[in-house]
C-alpha cells in the first residue's frame, strides 16, 4: 500500500492548497478538491451550491446578530452604522464567530469564544483564527491601553482638583500604600464643609 502511494506521488505532483475564493473561512468549509483536476465534474456543482448556501446563511446570521446584539457580540466592538462597509465587515465577523460557537457547542451568553485551554486540541487552530476577528482588547492593543491610562490619570487629576476646591480632604495617593496593621480613621476621608 505504501509502495503504491510512493509510485503515485512520483508520477503526480502535489497540488498546493489554494486560498478561499470568497469570504468563507477555510476552517469552516475547506477549499480542498474544488481546484483539484481529478475531482469528478458531477461533484463540483453540488459543492459549489453548498458553498453558496453557506455564504447566504452567514450573511443572514450576521444581519440577525447585528439586530439582536447578544451579549457576546460586544467583544466584536461597537456596531457600525447600517449601509457602511464597516457594518458589512462587522456582520461577517459576527457570523463567523457565531458559526464557530454553533459548531463547537459553545453557549456561554456573555463570552464570544473560549480560551485555548478550554477546548480540545482539534479545535484550537480554528479557534485561533476566529479569535483574530474579535475587537482588540486593552492588553492586545498597547496604543489604546496607553490612551486609556492617560485619560484615567487626567480624570483623577480633575477629580482631585474639584475635591480640593470644595474643601474636601484629598483621598490617599495610590503610590503611598497604607502600612499593614495601621488603622485609618474614617473621619480622615469625610468631606469638610457643608454637604452638597
Amino acid at each position: 500500500m505504501i509502495q503504491a502511494e510512493v509510485k503515485y506521488r512520483a508520477v503526480e505532483p502535489d497540488q498546493a492548497v489554494k486560498p478561499a475564493v470568497d469570504d468563507i473561512p477555510l476552517w469552516l468549509i475547506p477549499e480542498r478538491g474544488m481546484s483539484d483536476p481529478r475531482m469528478p465534474e458531477s461533484w463540483r456543482a453540488p459543492l459549489a451550491k453548498r458553498r453558496e448556501m453557506l455564504r447566504d446563511r452567514l450573511r443572514r446570521d450576521g444581519a440577525a446578530i447585528a439586530l439582536e446584539r447578544p451579549a457576546w457580540s460586544r467583544e466584536l466592538g461597537p456596531l457600525p452604522k447600517p449601509g457602511t462597509k464597516e457594518r458589512a465587515e462587522w456582520e461577517a465577523r459576527a457570523a463567523q464567530v457565531n458559526a464557530w460557537r454553533e459548531i463547537n457547542s459553545f453557549t456561554l451568553p456573555h463570552r464570544a469564544l473560549p480560551t485555548e485551554s478550554e477546548v480540545r486540541e482539534q479545535q484550537r487552530e480554528s479557534l485561533r483564527e476566529v479569535h483574530r476577528l474579535l475587537a482588540p482588547t486593552r492588553t492586545q492593543d498597547p496604543v489604546r491601553a496607553r490612551a486609556a491610562s492617560a485619560r484615567m490619570e487626567e480624570s483623577l487629576k480633575r477629580l482631585k482638583q474639584q475635591r480640593e476646591s470644595r474643601g474636601e480632604v484629598p483621598v490617599r495617593e495610590p503610590d503611598r500604600p497604607v502600612r499593614p496593621g495601621v488603622q485609618q480613621s474614617a473621619d480622615q476621608y469625610r468631606p469638610r464643609g457643608p454637604r452638597l
